[in-house]
């Protein structure tokens, strides 16, 4: 058998016992693939390689008792009832058999005393157990789908967690998002500034709605007390600090992203008052560090658009009234989001 490993949840494996199962077809696996099989069925047990008691271990790894090399990974696979462990031997590996970097006299002691206890085969499998354990986690190292657990859970998930800031303890969310769909794209969130294509990209692709950003939106900025023109006290140079009135016109500190054009049923889940939109704010502010200010605009698709009804409909956002030419509707809608109300994710994820 040749397939893949591929990661299965631990609901979706039997837990039938391995007596009933067929032991001479465990053998046409390959090596890394039946132990990380056998991890999944018996996540009771010890994961191998692991410091600890290796009697907890549900598999103990022997070498081949043979000087011919085998055409699989895998030449000997037992089941010992009474300690419930599987006995693998292996082909590829190993202090004796037709890897070994000892004399072949060892082997073919070993293999002469076949019939009978060898206490020499004993003693180099206590050895081989460790080192074939060790190269099984080698390999599993850089392989994050197979030590990946569900929801995140894992010891590496939780390390990219903090990486970026996020708490590390055992919880399933981050604010209101689920700690495991952050995972994808933590490499983005963990960047000290992102550009309009990155914060686009990523929420186009959380959400999976067509997204774009519209840079240096203009805008009004209320001047502050202290800020203000004071004759004969403060703020008088003229073309320096001096500003008439309260309100100052900036282009800096603004950006607004475009939603759509999608269908009404998705789009409008993203409303101040739909079910997403929380979510959306709350990454977006992982997103992006700068203290911007922002807004939202949708793009409904004109044929989804719904028919005006008195106390389903609300103005400003979901109402429309019919147009009698053809594309005449104008169906982008406008919104201004309060950012503070969903500054959770940053007091919460540890956002410097």
């Amino acid at each position: 058998m040749n397939e893949p490993v591929t990661i299965l949840d631990e609901t979706e494996v039997g837990v039938e016992p391995i007596a009933a199962a067929n032991i001479d077809g465990l053998r046409e696996f390959r090596f890394h693939q039946l132990v990380a099989l056998m991890e999944l069925r018996r996540r009771d047990a010890r994961p191998i390689g692991e410091l600890g008691d290796p009697t907890a271990e549900y598999l103990r790894f022997r070498a081949t008792r043979s000087l011919s090399f085998g055409p699989a990974d895998i030449s000997e696979v037992d089941y010992d009832e009474k300690t419930d462990r599987l006995d693998v031997r292996v082909n590829f590996f190993g202090l004796y058999g037709p890897a070994s970097p000892l004399p072949p006299a060892y082997t073919e002691s070993i293999i002469e005393a076949d019939a009978t206890l060898d206490p020499v085969e004993d003693f180099l499998d206590l050895f081989n157990h460790r080192l074939i354990s060790l190269l099984h986690v080698i390999w599993r190292k850089n392989r994050y789908y197979l030590r990946y657990r569900p929801g995140g859970s894992d010891p590496l998930s939780r390390r990219f967690l903090a990486l970026c800031g996020f708490p590390i303890e055992d919880r399933d969310q981050v604010g209101v998002i689920s700690r495991s769909a952050l995972l994808p794209h933590l490499g983005l969130i963990s960047l000290f500034s992102n550009s309009s294509e990155v914060v686009g990209a990523t929420l186009s692709n959380f959400f999976n709605i067509p997204c774009q950003i519209e840079e240096f939106v203009p805008r009004k900025v209320n001047v502050g007390r202290e800020s203000r023109l004071t004759l004969g006290m403060a703020n008088n140079l003229l073309g320096g600090d001096a500003i008439l009135g309260y309100e100052l016109d900036d282009d800096l500190g603004k950006f607004r992203i475009h939603l759509g054009p999608a269908d009404f049923d998705r789009l409008s889940a993203f409303l101040p008052n739909g079910s997403r939109h929380r979510q959306f704010c709350e990454l977006l502010l992982m997103a992006t560090r700068e203290p911007l200010e922002w807004d939202l605009k949708f793009a409904f698709a004109p044929d989804t658009l719904p028919t005006a009804q008195l106390g389903s409909s609300q103005l400003g956002w979901t109402t429309w009234l019919q147009a009698d030419e053809p594309g005449a509707l104008e169906s982008d809608v406008l919104v201004f989001v309060n950012d503070r109300l969903y500054s959770v994710a940053e007091t919460e994820g540890g956002r410097a």
